[in-house]
């Protein structure tokens, strides 16, 4: 299993966009959040396995052991990594991870068109 160090620094965020994302098993202290921007995406957290649709949204907590499965069909997710350096107050609160992992974002809603424009913009350069 890989271990990734904390973000921290001038940058305590790490962006990507990626397609047929596939990693190996980690755990790090940095909360991610992976949006499904096109297909299916196959995300493993603490063992249990999660199959993410356009528009899905998945929060990753504090030190989860996941993973990204390699899928076969056509996908595209955005990738968001952030740490206290980000999220200062909120950071701990987040990290806790006492919440649902999956969330479905409806068409239209404001959280969906801030992930999809930041796709747009990672994308552009």
């Amino acid at each position: 299993m890989l271990y990734q160090h904390i973000l921290t620094g001038p940058k305590p965020f790490h962006v990507g966009v990626g397609e047929h994302l596939a990693y190996p098993v980690h755990r790090h202290p940095d909360l991610e959040l992976l949006y499904c921007l096109s297909g299916e995406v196959s995300v493993s957290i603490e063992h249990e396995l999660y199959t993410l649709r356009t528009g899905d949204l998945c929060v990753v907590g504090s030190m989860l052991k996941h993973e990204m499965q390699d899928n076969t069909q056509p996908s595209s997710a955005l990738v968001i990594i952030m740490g206290p350096g980000l999220l200062g107050e909120y950071f701990c609160p987040l990290a806790d991870n006492t919440f649902a992992p999956i969330y479905a974002l409806p068409p239209g809603a404001a959280l969906r068109e801030l992930l999809e424009e930041t796709a747009r913009i990672h994308a552009s350069g």
